[in-house]
């Protein structure tokens, strides 16, 4: 269990290295792709965390997101996985995703994960601890990761 001062390291480096995003609906084309990549024909809700992770190893298009997402049918944050390419979100299960908010997780931190636990399961806490412990940027994999503060963002 985490101290009060710990949590509150971990949530301060989450708002302070995620990044918003608003939803979109897939193409079917987009759609495709992702299938492609993957080589399934149905993406299963609830797990988001796994088809991400996957999709992001397999093509280096695409970058993994993990953290908060609302959809518009429930309306509340989730904890979720998610795509990211070209600055916008490719949801591989939601296909009514609005609001996301998300740290990128490079993919060498997916793969450690994977090849040490044989799972693909959600890892922003290691992300974070590791950071946290280094007091080192967020990650040295650059491609589309915030620079700016949260709090210094444009809307």
């Amino acid at each position: 269990m985490l101290s009060n001062s710990q949590q509150g390291a971990y949530f301060r480096w989450i708002l302070e290295n995620g990044q918003e995003f608003k939803g979109r609906v897939l193409s079917l084309e987009e759609r495709k792709i992702l299938r492609e990549v993957l080589g399934h024909r149905l993406f299963k809700l609830g797990n988001c965390f796994y088809y991400s992770q996957l999709i992001a190893l397999a093509d280096s298009r695409f970058l993994y997101y993990e953290g908060q997402a609302t959809s518009k049918s429930l309306g509340i944050p989730i904890e979720h996985g998610f795509l990211v390419k070209d600055g916008q979100v490719w949801d591989s299960v939601w296909k009514d995703g609005d609001d996301y908010f998300g740290v990128h997780i490079p993919t060498d931190l997916i793969r450690e994960n994977i090849l040490h636990t044989g799972q693909a399961n959600p890892i922003l806490w290691l992300l974070a601890r590791k950071s946290i412990r280094k007091r080192e940027p967020l990650c040295s994999d650059t491609r589309n990761t915030p620079t700016t503060p949260i709090s210094e963002r444009k809307s």
